[in-house]
């Protein structure tokens, strides 16, 4: 009992110690950043949909832009309503610094979530090389600093897979439903997680089968999930079911991004700020399916009927826009970055990367506790290569890749340790 109490003592510590090397890490990135380049930290995203968002439920309108209701269903609303509750505590004038600190606390929980992740599915060695690699990553405080959504998102996401992780370790009703209910609001947070879902069920799936449950409660776990998700997304939905008749997610899912990312007339620019420069000479199909009087779903087909009859035309073009999103995606910093920027972010990158890339090496040799983290990267980069291509978005996988880099260092650590020591005669 007393080798357990203090088992129980040292990781209660070592989560302390993490979460505030992690804070403080981040903190003092987004003070360096609001000093230099505090009229920078005011990205388009924010200005032109969250703030509005934000003060329209600040007064009492609605969820709405401008007016139109309908329009802002195109925002996933979660970072607005979070928005809307830290101005209505601290008030409308809260600094840019003020958010950076909210955003480092939403990443230093991360971190902490970084280490339980790499020590259930790999030993304490990695999850605390992978917690400390997160915790000091100078790309988390960097992004810290912009009131953007993925700091809220991010944590939203990874504590999905936390959660689906103790589900896939101990099935039960109770963890399932609670999986589930975070994949539904992590994805009111970013749309695009829901695509997720089908990558959790499979998981969920093949861990049963390994454990021995039956079809039955292989099905019913399933199912549970499902109704987790359901319960989160049930107020967005009946909300947009009494604007449009139908219970959509958004009006700009996965069939327009298709479109805007692939269709005609298509070109990624190199990314020079976190957002791909997009130019679509054909954006007049957008407008006429706007103007459509069919709903929301329709629209999505239509677009994804439009894409790939492009697609089908010419393969060597699409060849040639999946190399520019994946150079753009995985770039080590923006183009045309000071000196600066390349040495301490863009080498940082270029050194996590490689870990990273080393322990996935290292993990598939030994082929334990590897499914959650494949599907999440796997997930991830289906994802970000058919729809979106901007090194903002590498986010979201970085937490899962610290896990790998957290491998190779843990093996290093071990190395050096059992190394024999020379004598001296």
């Amino acid at each position: 009992m007393i080798h357990q109490g203090g088992d129980r003592a040292q990781h209660a510590r070592r989560l302390i110690v993490l979460f505030l090397l992690s804070f403080a890490f981040k903190v003092a990135g987004v003070g360096y950043l609001t000093a230099t380049h505090g009229s920078e930290l005011d990205p388009p995203d924010t200005r032109n949909l969250y703030a509005p968002l934000a003060h329209g439920l600040l007064a009492g309108e609605g969820y709405h832009l401008a007016g139109d209701y309908r329009d802002a269903t195109r925002v996933p609303p979660v970072f607005p309503l979070y928005l809307a509750a830290v101005h209505g505590l601290l008030g409308s004038d809260v600094p840019a610094l003020g958010i950076g600190i909210l955003n480092s606390v939403f990443r230093g929980w991360t971190t902490l979530l970084v280490y339980l992740l790499g020590r259930r599915l790999f030993g304490e060695e990695t999850g605390l090389a992978a917690g400390l690699l997160h915790a000091c990553d100078p790309w988390e405080a960097f992004w810290a600093a912009f009131p953007l959504k993925e700091s809220l998102a991010v944590f939203l996401f990874v504590l999905t897979v936390w959660w689906l992780l103790r589900t896939l370790d101990h099935p039960s009703w109770a963890r399932g439903f609670l999986a589930g209910a975070g994949l539904g609001v992590a994805s009111l947070a970013r749309y695009a997680t829901l695509g997720f879902y089908p990558f959790a069920v499979m998981l969920l799936a093949g861990r049963v089968h390994r454990s021995g449950l039956t079809l039955g409660a292989a099905t019913r776990l399933a199912a549970i999930f499902t109704l987790g998700t359901l319960a989160s997304l049930c107020p967005w939905l009946a909300r947009n079911q009494r604007l449009f008749g139908e219970p959509v997610i958004s009006t700009h899912l996965a069939g327009r991004y298709f479109y805007v990312a692939n269709g005609p007339g298509v070109v990624q620019a190199p990314d020079t700020s976190g957002y791909s420069g997009r130019a679509l000479p054909d954006a007049a199909f957008i407008r006429e399916m706007e103007r459509s009087a069919e709903g929301p779903a329709a629209r999505e087909w239509a677009f994804f009927r439009q894409t790939i009859r492009h697609l089908a035309i010419d393969p060597a073009a699409v060849a040639a826009l999946l190399r520019t999103k994946l150079v753009n995606q995985w770039r080590p910093t923006f183009e045309g970055a000071s000196l600066a920027n390349q040495v301490v972010l863009g080498g940082s990158y270029a050194a996590f990367m490689m870990l990273s890339i080393a322990g996935l090496a290292l993990s598939w040799k030994r082929r334990s506790g590897l499914a959650l983290p494949l599907a999440v990267v796997a997930f991830y980069l289906l994802t970000h290569l058919l729809f979106f291509a901007e090194i903002r978005y590498r986010q979201y996988l970085t937490p899962f890749l610290a896990l790998f880099a957290g491998q190779t260092l843990a093996a290093g650590w071990k190395r050096i340790a059992v190394a024999p020591r020379p004598t001296h005669g």
